[in-house]
């Protein structure tokens, strides 16, 4: 097996250090070494890879240990990097919970040769890139991406975070109000709620029992010692080179690459740091079985099972947690989660170690539950524990390890370029866990099947080794956390049920799953056309279809995206019923298909106020056969009227919930509604709340009677399977030639004020900001404003004046309609001071727009044509872009190419002048702001009331 998997992977060789240099560093080894040294210790050994993979790759290890991974890729536009530190939360002092994540946060602003808190961020904006972080549990992760000229500058900015920050005593004061308003952003959050309840039961000894977020109480100067103090005391002790893993991705060669990071880098202290081990149980032994109800805020109900097991990753080549995972997540025909949707218990089912640190493994499987399913809570637990024991007896079979081995291989084999700063953040992470010559194969690797490894996994899968959360508004409490006042109750499973539980009855159905019939046979690429653009295939009246045989991404993959357009669902009575008639379809074919979704196929269903679209990808030998599934799903369904009312149910909570969800997510979707007429869930939720069986059956009936058919077949597949595609879709539908117009409101020289009424503490105020006209051109010069406004808007708003966590500026462009938008949701200002200072910020900005030179608008037009231009990196990306062109009404797939033009075409003077005409002299100007709960929603529909602009493309 391993012989056979080599053959099918590409070799590159690489330059690497032993791997005993890692340990010797843990051992008590000086860093020593200068910048310029060389490295003393290596040799040639390979990095595998994917066969579909032209990047080159090699791993060095600077002289103060820093693991490092280069990757030279000379076609990427976007350069990236990333730097995994392996601590996190754990590592927070007992009296400084969120210490962690506050140093994230600080070292974001400024460091000794770039001092001003936003020189990083802005250069990484104002050159095409973008820039974040993260701290988990044991791994605070830093990356950017950029315009691949320019990385060497990013470097230099970006490498000082990890030898000499400033922590300058201003802004830690300051910074400390933004994980404040962080903490508050998500004190409704019921998965943040979730978390704190869980904290508080685990074994205190225990890392994770600790508050991660951090506020300002837990941030605040304490007698004699600083909040600053404890920072750098933080950063000393564990922001060392030995626990840290770098990966750069540039267009330069290895050589070059090597040369610019080794001077950056080698200056990050190595202190040798070693991570003091934790214990190994998340709850003590003696309390399990465990019982831990929470009430939680949104109409949810969710049972989730953990069983603590013992650290996976040293047997990564075998994942035996994996294949328990697929077993007990399946989703097809006799699976535990078909068989509790036929009873209307449960609407979900997932499986798997989600959360893995030093020393042990939880796996979890979580179900989420109707409020029958609620009711019957204890009888899942034991279906659970019963299809565990057929899992144990009849599903540890080689066959079944070999098929999935099989799929991951052929994943890996035909891997497609991704986001390079997703790329280099998740290798950085991986490189944590994996040997540098398996980082990029490792998370598909399965070999060397293990029965007994396996079992002995199934075995620790236990009532005794069982703790479970039970998340529903109907259960009782007596207790309330203390950062989030999550209500909740904790209880051991009582003896008889636990019997029961060990003891689980047979219960029928329950079946594993046959032999997937969905894996391709066939993984040829056909010969490419040469084409760069899809071609008219079919045109007639009522459909249209294009097709591009492109195999340049070098997978067996396609898409087929059919667009049925239909004036059907132009009223949010239409909608809001194809919605649920596609959730009744989807459903249907839930267990029929979930394993071509495991053989690398996919498809979705979805609709819009002007029809329905079915999208199929994936591997594209068995695209006809899901396809063709879909099509007879969508003709033929099944109708019953307990399922219905489990879906309407479902969806109407989900629309419910929306009121719950972060206040500046709702004011954006008013903002839509008002602007575009897109209903928002609390207004689709009374008119699906009518909808009856046979309303939905009468419905569905005409929905597809005939419609306007638009089609794209992109990839792998020749002309005569696109023809064959098109000929299923053809028999479908009955084709006409339908009108279905898009309209967006066009906005007056003055501004609108409107408010959307929210329960939560904090304030939200959006700025929507319209072009004056609908052309390319001012669209060009509306993407420049919104490279250019948006990092001073969050330095001002969000940097300096600290007026809260989420702040951004940004073109909003609908449709073919320009448009700018500024947002922010603050816990310490209202609505009429955000409003204040939104302005105050428009008018001194517009000295700066006075000042502009030919130099800053090269800067602010290399930036967004560097987006504009970037080549797709993977098939999705590339029919994601065609399908654009067709939305905006450019048929001959050109959209953005125009739109470079006009951006190359604006000067400094139309720029200036766009800057007066659509933010300061009379702008087309739409105001919307939170009010209290109990406030009248004023945020209707603008088109009805006055101009519109109107496309039927």
């Amino acid at each position: 097996m391993i012989k056979k998997l080599t053959a099918r992977l590409q070799i590159n060789g690489c330059r690497i250090l032993l791997v005993l240099a890692a340990v010797i560093a843990l051992q008590g080894c000086s860093s020593g070494g200068s910048p310029g040294s060389e490295i003393s210790v290596e040799i040639t050994e390979p990095v595998i890879k994917s066969a579909n993979d032209q990047r080159q790759y090699r791993h060095i290890t600077l002289d103060n240990k820093l693991d490092v991974l280069l990757i030279s890729d000379p076609s990427t536009d976007k350069a990236a990097a990333s730097l995994d530190v392996h601590i996190g939360s754990y590592q927070n002092p007992a009296d400084r919970e969120g210490l962690a994540h506050f140093l994230e946060h600080m070292l974001f602003l400024g460091t000794k040769d770039y001092p001003n808190p936003g020189d990083y961020q802005t250069f990484i904006s104002e050159h095409g890139g973008s820039h974040n972080a993260g701290t988990g549990l044991e791994n605070t992760t830093y990356f950017f991406d950029i315009d691949a000229s320019y990385l060497s500058q990013a470097l230099d900015r970006f490498s000082p975070f990890f030898f000499s920050p400033n922590f300058d005593a201003k802004y830690v004061d300051r910074e400390r109000n933004a994980v404040e308003s962080e903490y508050r952003l998500k004190i409704k959050d019921d998965s943040r709620r979730q978390w704190d309840v869980l904290q508080e039961q685990l074994d205190p000894a225990h890392p994770m029992a600790k508050f991660t977020v951090g506020n300002l109480d837990t941030l605040a100067d304490r007698d004699g010692r600083s909040v600053r103090d404890d920072l750098i005391a933080l950063y000393n002790k564990y922001y060392s080179a030995n626990l840290m893993k770098l990966v750069v991705l540039g267009r330069e060669n290895l050589d070059e690459l090597e040369a610019m990071v080794k001077p950056r880098f080698v200056p990050i202290n190595n202190s040798n740091t070693e991570v003091a081990p934790h214990i190994d149980r998340f709850i003590q032994a003696d309390r399990l079985p465990l019982t831990i109800a929470m009430k939680p805020l949104k109409d949810l109900r969710e049972l989730s099972l953990s069983f603590q097991l013992p650290k996976m990753s040293p047997y990564w080549q075998q994942k035996p947690a994996t294949y328990l995972a697929g077993l007990v997540g399946h989703e097809g025909e006799g699976s535990l989660l078909q068989l509790l949707k036929d009873k209307g218990w449960a609407e979900t089912l997932s499986a798997g170690s989600g959360l893995e640190d030093r020393s042990s493994t939880l796996f979890s499987v979580d179900i989420g539950l109707t409020p029958s399913g609620f009711e019957h809570q204890a009888d899942i637990v034991e279906m659970l524990f019963a299809w565990i024991a057929i899992i144990r007896e009849q599903g540890i079979q080689n066959w079944r390890y070999e098929e999935r081995s099989r799929m991951s291989d052929i994943a890996f084999r035909f891997q497609e370029k991704q986001n390079p700063m997703g790329y280099v953040s998740g290798l950085a992470g991986q490189m944590q866990h994996y040997p540098v010559t398996e980082v990029l194969r490792a998370p598909y690797l399965m070999t060397d099947y293990d029965a007994q490894l396996i079992k002995q996994v199934v075995n620790q899968l236990t009532v005794d080794n069982l703790f479970l959360m039970v998340t529903a508004p109907e259960v009782a409490t007596d207790q309330v956390t203390e950062h989030y006042q999550a209500q909740f109750a904790v209880n051991p499973v009582a003896p008889a049920l636990a019997a029961a539980w060990r003891e689980p009855a047979q219960i029928d159905g329950l079946k594993l799953p046959e032999r997937n019939p969905y894996i391709p046979a066939s993984l040829e690429l056909q010969a490419d056309t040469g084409s760069e653009k899809p071609q008219s295939l079919i045109k007639k009246e009522g459909l249209e279809v294009w097709h591009l045989l492109d195999t340049d991404f070098g997978v067996p993959k396609a898409h087929v995206i059919t667009r049925l357009i239909s004036n059907k669902t132009e009223s949010v009575e239409g909608l809001t019923a194809a919605q649920l008639y596609l959730d009744l379809i989807k459903d249907q074919l839930g267990a029929q298909v979930y394993p071509a979704s495991e053989a690398g196929l996919s498809f979705s269903l979805s609709a819009s106020n002007r029809g329905i679209s079915i999208v199929v990808g994936g591997y594209s030998d068995k695209q006809s056969v899901l396809l063709g599934d879909v099509l007879q799903a969508l003709t033929n369904p099944e109708w019953d009227s307990e399922r219905f009312e489990r879906l309407k149910q479902t969806r109407l909570r989900k629309l419910s919930n929306f009121q719950r969800e972060y206040p500046f997510r709702q004011a954006v979707s008013g903002l839509y509604a008002m602007i575009k007429g897109a209903w928002t869930p609390l207004q689709q939720a009374p008119v699906l709340e009518q909808i009856t069986m046979a309303d939905l059956q009468q419905f569905s009936q005409g929905l597809l009677e005939e419609a306007s058919v638009e089609m794209l077949i992109s990839g792998n597949q020749g002309e005569p399977e696109a023809l064959a595609l098109t000929a299923q879709i053809e028999a479908f539908v009955a084709l006409a030639e339908i009108a279905a117009p898009i309209s967006i409101a066009k906005l007056e020289q003055a501004a609108v004020e409107a408010q959307i009424p929210v329960d939560h503490a904090d304030s939200v105020v959006v700025l929507y900001l319209q072009g004056g006209e609908d052309s390319l051109q001012e669209r060009a010069k509306v993407l420049l404003l919104g490279e250019m406004l948006s990092s001073p808007f969050y330095n001002s708003l969000r940097t300096e004046k600290q007026l809260g966590y989420v702040v951004s500026a940004f073109a909003n462009n609908q449709s073919r309609v320009p448009g700018l938008a500024m947002l922010v949701q603050s816990p310490v200002a209202d609505e009429a001071r955000l409003r204040d200072e939104f302005n105050q910020f428009i008018t001194d900005y517009s000295a700066d727009v006075d000042r502009l030179t030919r130099k800053d608008i090269k800067r602010y037009q290399t930036s967004v044509l560097n987006s504009l231009e970037e080549k797709p990196k993977n098939l999705a990306e590339m029919n994601g872009r065609f399908m654009e062109s067709v939305g905006l009404g450019y048929r001959q797939f050109d959209f953005r190419e125009q739109l470079a033009r006009e951006v190359r075409a604006v000067t400094a003077d139309s720029l200036q002048d766009a800057y007066q005409r659509i933010l300061l002299k009379n702008p087309r100007a739409l105001w919307l702001q939170t009010a209290d709960a109990s406030a009248e929603n004023t945020a209707v529909d603008l088109r009805k009331s006055g101009q519109i602009y109107e496309y039927d493309f």
